[in-house]
Parts: C-alpha cells; sequence; structure tokens
C-alpha cells in the first residue's frame, strides 16, 4: 500500500485528500482506542460477527497451546452474566455459559 493509494481512498483531488485525511486523523484521536473492545485478545468486532465466528472456535476448547483467553472469547464475561434482563434467572445464565 502506499501513501497515494491511500490518499486516493478519501479524495481524487491530492490536496483535499491530505486535508481530508487529516480530519480522519484526528477525530480518531479523539474516539476511544478500539483495542479496549477486544474480545479473547483476538476478535474485534459486533456481538453478531462474535457470533457468526463461534462455528469457526468449536473444538478450540481442547487446544492446550491456544491460550485459554483465546479459547473462550466468545463466551460472555462473569459482568455481563450477571446484568442479563433477568440476572436471576439460573437457565438463561447456564445457556448464555454453554
Amino acid at each position: 500500500m502506499t501513501v497515494e493509494w491511500m490518499f486516493s481512498q478519501f479524495n481524487a483531488e491530492r490536496k483535499k485528500a491530505i486535508r481530508q485525511y487529516k480530519g480522519f486523523a484526528l477525530k480518531g484521536l479523539k474516539e476511544q482506542s478500539p483495542w479496549k473492545a477486544l474480545k479473547g485478545q483476538i476478535f474485534l468486532g459486533e456481538t453478531g460477527f462474535l457470533e457468526r465466528i463461534k462455528t469457526f472456535l468449536k473444538g478450540s476448547e481442547e487446544t492446550m497451546e491456544i491460550p485459554k483467553t483465546q479459547r473462550y472469547a466468545t463466551k460472555p464475561s462473569l459482568n455481563e452474566l450477571f446484568t442479563m434482563d433477568k440476572p436471576n434467572d439460573r437457565r438463561l445464565r447456564v445457556e448464555a455459559i454453554l
């Protein structure tokens, strides 16, 4: 990837592209780091994405070469489990854990 290609993603005219890129970069400085949203150290995406990725992770729980945090990346956190709509409904919590 070249700098010219990157600028071309913002505008065909180089001066405008540079100005728009600077605005994009400055806006990003004000945003929260996307790395804080990582699930299991490796997945970055919305809940729907993580639901779809679960099928690819089936069986990885037993693979000791993969760190535990990554093997169980799609499992809900304890905080998520205990702040569910019905936190006292044990059946719902057990389903979420499995």
